[in-house]
């Protein structure tokens, strides 16, 4: 399964790679809600048969609730992401410009926050110091990007935007930034949204070691990651760029989860050991896609029965 998970997954890596993204997250969302709703609509025309042929055989008569009530909790979860999709294309219909201003004007009145995410290095930019700069073009600002010491934060952002926008600031930083103190690739390692206790104690911690730092004058405590005015200047303009893709986005708002892998090493029911792997941060693609292929799956099978019901036996 996680490799399933892995080779589904749509990391924003550039403009581009985030503008195809958007367009898995359209199909995925589109797809997921016509199936769970084709599934619940076979169930409610055939329930009577459905509850019959589960009595007559080995099948638990609530495998068809826990199908209803699964689907019906996608749905529910996944209905704003859904009309987005549908708005979205509607906008593309438009044109550019007028998807754009549209785009904008929600972003401006959406409601917002301040998204906070925790990285693996310190980044320093020019003289030191923080980096800040808006996420805007010729349409408008969509929010401001702030990165200091550890943390990179999206001041002022709507509350729908998405994790591809700290992807997208990653990939950038480790292309134009130079480390000091250790090889290791920066990676965001704690997610404010998901682990906010967590973050807030290591932020806590790296600025203790920065105050530290100062005192003595010395050498850098903390791993670091030089940024200089030009590589400042070049994540501007890679934000200026994606912008657009931003806005999009507004109207596909991630579901944060994180995931966990589990293969029993005794069978069920005797599952008592158990290896485990843990995915802080689960890919939206990946995550709504597996669900999509559930949805797909259990669209297959209802279909399968009620076109060649099996032989049961009778009364």
């Amino acid at each position: 399964m996680s490799k399933l998970w892995e080779l589904m997954e749509a990391p924003a890596v550039d403009p581009p790679s985030l503008h195809r993204r958007t367009n898995w997250l359209v199909a995925i969302h589109l797809v997921l809600a016509l199936a769970a709703l084709a599934v619940l609509a076979l169930v409610a025309w055939r329930i009577r048969f459905l509850i019959t042929l589960a009595q007559r055989s080995n099948v638990e008569t609530l495998v068809i609730a826990f199908v209803v009530i699964f689907l019906g909790y996608l749905l529910i979860t996944t209905a704003p992401a859904s009309i987005g999709a549908v708005r979205l294309l509607g906008y593309r219909l438009l044109g550019t410009e007028r998807a754009q201003r549209a785009l904008q004007r929600k972003a401006r009145t959406d409601e917002k926050e301040t998204k906070r995410s925790y990285l693996n290095l310190v980044v320093r930019g020019p003289r030191g110091q923080d980096i800040e700069v808006p996420i805007q073009d010729r349409f408008g600002k969509v929010c401001s990007l702030r990165i200091h010491l550890t943390e990179i934060a999206f001041v002022d952002a709507p509350r729908e935007l998405t994790h591809s926008a700290l992807q997208l600031v990653v990939r950038t930083l480790e292309e134009v930034g130079t480390l000091d103190g250790t090889d290791h690739e920066l990676k965001v390692i704690y997610w404010g949204s998901l682990e906010e206790g967590q973050a807030e104690a290591y932020a806590s911690q790296v600025s203790a070691f920065d105050r530290l730092e100062k005192a003595l004058g010395k050498e850098p405590l903390w791993p670091v990651l030089h940024v200089t005015a030009d590589g400042v200047a070049r994540l501007q303009d890679m934000l200026k760029e994606a912008a657009p893709h931003l806005r999009e986005n507004l109207l596909l708002p991630d579901i944060e989860y994180s995931a966990e892998f589990s293969i029993p090493i005794i069978p069920e029911p005797f599952a008592f050991m158990q290896l485990t792997r843990r995915k802080e941060h689960a890919d939206a693609v990946a995550s709504m896609g597996c669900a999509t292929l559930v949805a797909l799956v259990f669209l297959a099978v209802i279909a399968w029965i009620i076109v060649n019901p099996p032989w049961v036996p009778g009364k």
